[in-house]
């Protein structure tokens, strides 16, 4: 029978590309995360006064840091390493790999949500903060489709 597919080559054949479009979600987050950490977060400050803004390595109240962009930076190191093995499919990859450093950066946003817009006076949001959690959305959705590689469809 010359022509027909091994069920496990149509397998092997859709993981592949599943992996082609889940590494690339994974290093675009990465590279959207790892941005977003040195970009302006909030901007402090009232109308007709001085603004100060604030990336992810100086947030916190007067001039204290509370240890965010160094996190941020980190996960999306981690990030784009799990894109880079997903994408080049060293081994079989998982949807955990791109998932945990996402769910890091993005508890640790969450956790510190308080500390960011509660120095004082009036603040406002950013572009760094939403490229950031632009950047864990793609790495969410990069593990959603290796979800998919994980767990076909039966037919």
């Amino acid at each position: 029978m010359t022509g027909v597919a091994s069920p496990a080559a149509d397998q092997q054949a859709r993981d592949r590309r599943i992996y082609r479009v889940a590494g690339p979600l994974a290093l675009i987050g990465a590279v959207l995360l790892g941005i977003g950490a040195v970009m302006p977060w909030v901007t402090y400050g009232a109308p007709g006064k001085a603004h100060v803004q604030r990336d992810g390595f100086q947030l916190g109240a007067a001039i204290d840091s509370i240890g965010i962009g160094p996190v941020i930076v980190g996960a999306a190191g981690l990030l784009l390493l799990a894109g880079v093995v997903t994408a080049l499919q060293f081994w079989h990859p998982n949807l955990v790999m791109p998932l945990f450093p996402v769910t890091v950066a993005g508890l640790v946003i969450a956790n510190s949500w308080n500390q960011v817009f509660s120095p004082g006076g009036p603040s406002s949001l950013d572009a760094g903060m939403a490229v950031c959690l632009l950047g864990i959305g793609l790495g969410l959705a990069s593990s959603v489709v290796l979800l998919r590689a994980e767990h076909p469809r039966t037919r």
